[in-house]
């Protein structure tokens, strides 16, 4: 569905040559259908990336294909009818404030030169698909967030599309409203058979709605795969710094207290982070730690969920024993494909209730 090979952009001073490269020899293939995640830290490349897809930003170099015809060989009317099969939502909504909800849906339908009647057969069914029948003759400012998001997609659905774009579509809203947004992007998707291309630098949303991913960092591709493969084993440090953002913002506070309170040069344990993925999920290894190794893992979190299907799992525990001991259980763990990571330590007398 979307074919991007060798994309290059980059932003010259005052229209000069050179300057900053803010996307180097990109290549994607997005399939039919698919919602394809995009995500890296600020300044990555990629909002930069889908404006080049609908080429409001131009490469340098570079093909971007949609649905078989080259984008970045069009211009003009061909490249304006192109845009429209090309639906594209923002951060900040982008609605027109005088006018209804029904009025923004209908919007794009009004520069398309269609019929009034025509118009209210087409915009309708959207404000129903997205849950908003009730709001059509609301304005903007009487709109929650979500609501006004939800009248952005609409909006992007009026011409028909065959690809969406969301380009940070639910950072400017709440967690609960984030995931209704997602919910109703899933839903869509699946109704319409809808190609969407999501932007985000949260890897909560991939791991909520995305079939695949793909990592930019600094304008350069560092890994893609199934949402599962990346959050299992993920390759790149980039991709693993996201990830530790995810996990270690779930780890309690008294609990990151007690390491940070920890000395060097006291008795202590360390605390361990085993992840369980897909068949390891189901391995009994706690029971054989203290079987084989006279070690036990004192769990002081515990969560397991499930990512296309697969289980995903992960225990925070402070390992009990004898240092040589533990050494040789964390190596244990990792032999059995397991992934253990040593969070820090706690003393042995600073016990803490959770």
């Amino acid at each position: 569905m979307i074919e991007i090979e060798g994309l290059q952009k980059s932003f010259a001073p005052d229209g000069g040559v050179g300057g900053a490269h803010v996307l180097r020899d990109l290549s994607l293939r997005i399939g039919r259908g698919e919602i394809f995640g995009i995500i890296g830290r600020s300044g990555a490349g990629k909002s930069t990336l889908v404006r080049c897809i609908n080429l409001l930003e131009h490469p340098n170099a570079g093909r971007v294909v949609v649905d078989g015809e080259e984008i970045t060989a069009l211009s003009g009317a061909a490249l304006r009818a192109a845009r429209r099969r090309i639906g594209m939502i923002f951060q900040h909504f982008n609605l027109l404030s005088s006018r209804t909800a029904f009025a923004n849906v209908a919007f794009p339908l009004e520069l398309a030169g269609m019929d009034a009647a025509r118009i209210e057969r087409e915009v309708t069914p959207l404000l129903e698909l997205v849950g908003l029948a009730d709001k059509r003759d609301a304005y903007p400012a009487q709109l929650s967030g979500g609501q006004k998001q939800r009248v952005a997609i609409a909006r992007a659905l009026a011409s028909k599309p065959k690809v969406l774009l969301c380009d940070e579509a639910t950072s400017a809203l709440d967690p609960e409203t984030t995931q209704s947004i997602l919910a109703l992007l899933k839903d869509i998707n699946r109704k319409l058979d809808l190609t969407i291309l999501l932007i985000t630098h949260e890897m909560s949303v991939i791991k909520a709605i995305c079939d695949r991913v793909a990592v930019l960092d600094r304008g350069l591709l560092v890994e893609e795969g199934s949402v599962f493969e990346i959050f299992a084993r993920p390759q790149s440090e980039v991709t693993r710094s996201m990830l530790r953002d995810l996990i270690d913002r779930a780890l309690p506070d008294w609990l990151v207290e007690r390491m940070r309170a920890y000395k060097p040069d006291e008795a202590g344990h360390p605390i361990l982070r085993v992840t369980f993925t897909g068949p390891s999920a189901n391995t009994p290894i706690m029971s054989e730690l203290v079987r084989r190794f006279d070690v036990m893992l004192n769990v002081l979190q515990a969560d397991i969920d499930y990512i296309q299907g697969l289980p995903f799992g992960i225990v925070v525990g402070e390992a009990v024993g004898a240092a040589d001991k533990v050494t040789e259980a964390i190596e244990f763990i990792r032999s059995h494909n397991l992934k253990a990571e040593v969070l820090g330590h706690v003393g042995t007398d600073d016990r803490a209730v959770a």
